[in-house]
């Protein structure tokens, strides 16, 4: 399944925390503080709780949103963007 995570978290040591985990967990960083991954559903359990586990609930907050294949394909983009296609082309190695 994919997820679109973004964060807004106060403390710059939570907020690496957060966001390294999320790079060693296999998503990758699509701007400052949102993050794509196409992870399987025990990661992505795993990456929240963690994640709840260190934020500041009273200032911090996390928005975690499902994205299916179909969804992803449709997206638009705009401006200077890095390469973060979890979807390349279909292909056939014979």
């Amino acid at each position: 399944m994919n997820y679109m995570i973004s964060y807004d978290i106060s403390n710059n040591r939570v907020r690496k925390l957060v966001s390294d985990h999320l790079i060693n967990n296999g998503f990758i960083r699509i701007q400052k503080s949102v993050f794509l991954g196409e992870v399987k559903v025990e990661t992505y359990k795993k990456v929240v709780i963690y994640i709840e586990t260190i934020i500041d609930k009273d200032r911090d907050n996390i928005c975690s949103i499902p994205i299916s294949k179909n969804d992803y394909l449709n997206i638009i983009t705009m401006g200077n963007l890095g390469n973060y296609k979890i979807y390349e082309e279909d292909i056939l190695y014979i």
